[in-house]
């Protein structure tokens, strides 16, 4: 008799079609909506269980962050060519520059540095003061 339902038994095979599909900003809801993958809760449990797995579905998302910013060129061509009303791509560009900076923060993240310490400049110090009601 053939197997029938959702696969809940991991294999290399089904992890590597869902990092495909997730590196080609499907998202883990969309694609366990598809009959032939496992339900959002066996990926998850999957991701904690299988480390090779784990690491190639954190790769896929990185990978998405690359996807995410070919999509604002293609709302950038959009933009250019008077098809896409420069105020919506403006909504859109920001949530997607905000996704890609989250997926893959090495190439598309703000980049944050601390200044002084270094050249003469006096070091760092945090200070944390409290706050005292005088009434």
């Amino acid at each position: 008799m053939a197997n029938v339902g959702r696969p809940t038994d991991y294999t290399k095979e089904i992890g590597d079609a869902i990092c495909v599909r997730v590196a080609d900003d499907e998202g883990v809801a969309a694609i366990c909506r598809d009959e032939t993958m496992p339900s959002r809760t066996t990926v998850y449990k999957w991701l904690r269980e299988h480390s090779e797995f784990a690491n190639n579905y954190a790769r896929a998302r990185s990978d998405q962050g690359h996807t995410v910013a070919d999509e604002m060129r293609e709302i950038r061509r959009k933009v250019e060519d008077g098809t896409l009303d420069p105020a919506a791509a403006r909504v859109i560009m920001d949530a997607l520059k905000w996704e890609a900076g989250k997926r893959n923060p090495k190439s598309y993240g703000e980049k944050v540095a601390l200044i002084g310490g270094d050249d003469g400049d006096p070091p760092i110090r945090m200070v944390q003061r409290r706050i005292v009601d005088a009434g």
